[in-house]
């Protein structure tokens, strides 16, 4: 993708509204932000910045007192507990290290079928997207295929389609939806659609990390596909954004219960430790936070928008916690500078060259954020 091809993309998406957030509330000073070398605004891993729910935290302090057993009762009822949330049963889950080690054992589980058949396989991205399929498809010696994403900053279902059909062998399919770094989710319809289609020799990875943050209606998981039985995905999930657990490792894998039993064989043994599972058997039962989570993430985003447009910087519009920008300028100077102000910042993402990720911290960080944008301008580094 060229970056004219982003730069069109970032202007379609610049008129996105704000949620109906009222100025007033955008416009507050920032409060009790005062990054420094021993604290700094982390705004690049796209954590929630609200920190835990307050139940994880008292349940992971009551599980200490256990930690000299090993973790499988907990680990057991973690399990359980996702599948009834989900409407599946345990021996649809496989639970992960993070949802990285998730995808590497659904991954490792098609590559072990492929290669003990005698077929080639080949790992398929689109790009940029996030690394851990690729970097997991490399360390196996795996072939990547990478295809560009649409004007509109989605994944192209019919291009990396075609990088399938010419590929004479097992072709695994990795789809972060919504994106990452994009943002931007696929039509619930045709995703679908292209997995219900699929030929046995296909395969799919979706990767539904940031799910939670979505709160268009028509959207919708792709764990209804699991439901109904298709053998040929693995959607996996993760503690580690709107639940706020990223520092404990806590992700998970759901897929029709053959599938998920190769997925398993892949997996560490005892590999979610007993505090971490107590904390996200209380996370995912405290939906207040969640919502408390996901209010905040709308109102960030809001502020951000806000300062974006005053300032006539393109982005596209995110359905997650965090949102592509552009930067005017040296992309190196801009995160250097912010560094030296105490603020890490994301990546740029080649081909999509000229914007940032940030990630969405809560409306006090966001406004702290703004205001250096603002000053950044009247230097000219933005």
């Amino acid at each position: 993708m060229q970056r004219r091809t982003l730069l069109s993309c970032a202007t379609l998406f610049t008129a996105a509204a704000t949620g109906g957030v009222t100025s007033s509330l955008m416009a507050k000073t920032p409060e009790n932000v005062n990054p420094s070398a021993a604290n700094p605004l982390f705004l690049n891993f796209n954590e929630n910045s609200l920190g835990m729910s307050p139940a994880a935290r008292r349940a992971m302090l009551d599980s200490l007192a256990r930690a000299n057993r090993y973790p499988d009762a907990v680990q057991a009822a973690l399990t359980g507990a996702m599948g009834d949330f989900y409407g599946l049963a345990p021996d649809n889950v496989a639970m992960g290290n993070g949802s990285a080690e998730a995808i590497q054992a659904a991954f490792q589980a098609v590559v072990h079928d492929a290669r003990t058949s005698g077929e080639p396989v080949q790992l398929i991205v689109p790009s940029p997207t996030f690394i851990c399929a690729e970097f997991y498809a490399r360390s196996e010696g795996v072939p990547v295929v990478k295809t560009a994403l649409t004007k509109e900053c989605l994944v192209d279902l019919e291009a990396m389609n075609e990088a399938a059909r010419r590929f004479n062998g097992r072709s695994v399919f990795y789809i972060c939806n919504p994106n990452n770094p994009t943002g931007t989710t696929l039509d619930t319809a045709a995703l679908a659609a292209f997995i219900k289609a699929a030929p046995a020799n296909q395969f799919f990875i979706i990767d539904e990390a940031y799910a939670e943050y979505v709160r268009r209606p028509a959207f919708e998981s792709m764990i209804t596909l699991v439901r109904a039985g298709y053998k040929n995905l693995v959607v996996t999930r993760t503690f580690s954004k709107v639940y706020g657990l990223a520092g404990l490792r806590v992700g998970y894998a759901l897929s029709e219960k053959d599938t998920a039993r190769k997925v398993r064989a892949f997996l560490s043994l005892g590999n979610i430790n007993g505090v971490a599972a107590s904390a996200a058997l209380a996370a995912l039962k405290d939906r207040t936070f969640v919502e408390k989570s996901l209010a905040a993430t709308e109102l960030s985003r809001a502020i951000l928008i806000q300062t974006l447009k005053a300032l006539n910087l393109r982005y596209v519009a995110s359905e997650t916690n965090f949102m592509l920008h552009e930067v005017k300028g040296s992309m190196s100077a801009y995160v250097k500078a912010m560094a030296q102000r105490h603020v890490i910042v994301g990546l740029e993402y080649p081909p999509l060259t000229g914007f940032n990720r940030i990630t969405l911290g809560s409306p006090e960080e966001m406004r702290y954020f703004c205001a250096l944008l603002k000053t950044f301008r009247k230097n000219g580094l933005l």
